[in-house]
């Protein structure tokens, strides 16, 4: 296979797997915390938290309720870091004896899987989209809605994730990889935008609805 192909395909599927594995975090915690969950093709779905909120409401077992959902929102966000943070470790072990390079497919699939934490740049960037073509506070968002549960500032929130994701990011392309990054930055690209577009508009909603 020609190396840009593989670059292309990598990132093709990695899109795809991050997005199931980032709702499968969100699941097994959820399933941990005795929630019912489904998992569809881009969000999971909690069956009994509707009737767990109407039924602690105004009661002292609310704030554990409260606190579950948190921990159950940030099931997806912790797998996506954790995973970013083992592919970022990988590379660092394998530059102390070779240059980082986009065509060796050892270091390819490391990088696939440090890129994960390009979510929270993607993420962000919709998130700040919204919010300047609304001027509303979009909500929906995991990391929206754990800034909320923690009172934090909201737009200080996103800014703070934009610009840490971002800089992991950069340092994880200008930095760690050495040689072939212009294909590395194209057909990776290419191949996560192919593969998050068909997954969700196409792929997904036919095997997960």
């Amino acid at each position: 296979m020609h190396n840009n192909a593989r670059i292309f395909l990598v990132f093709f599927i990695a899109a795809i797997v991050g997005t199931l594995s980032h709702e499968c975090g969100h699941a097994i915690v959820g399933e941990m915390l005795g929630f019912n969950t489904r998992l569809s093709y881009a969000f999971t779905y909690c069956e009994n938290c509707y009737d767990m909120y109407n039924a602690t409401k105004g009661t002292a077992a609310f704030r554990l309720y409260e606190y579950k959902q948190s921990l159950f929102i940030w099931g997806g966000p912790l797998q996506t870091i954790l995973t970013a943070l083992a592919g970022t470790i990988g590379l660092l072990v394998v530059r102390r004896k070779q240059e980082i390079d986009a065509y060796n497919i050892k270091h390819l699939l490391l990088l696939a899987l440090s890129f994960f934490i390009s979510r929270n740049v993607f993420n962000e960037v919709l998130f700040w989209i919204k919010y300047f073509s609304t001027k509303e506070m979009p909500y929906r968002c995991d990391e929206c809605k754990l800034l909320n549960y923690y009172n934090a500032n909201p737009l200080v929130g996103h800014l703070l994730i934009l610009v840490a994701a971002s800089a992991v990011l950069w340092w994880i392309t200008f930095v760690l990889l050495k040689k072939h990054r212009l294909q590395f930055i194209i057909w990776g690209g290419l191949g996560s935008l192919s593969g998050w577009v068909l997954w969700l508009y196409v792929i997904g909603p036919r095997l997960l609805p």
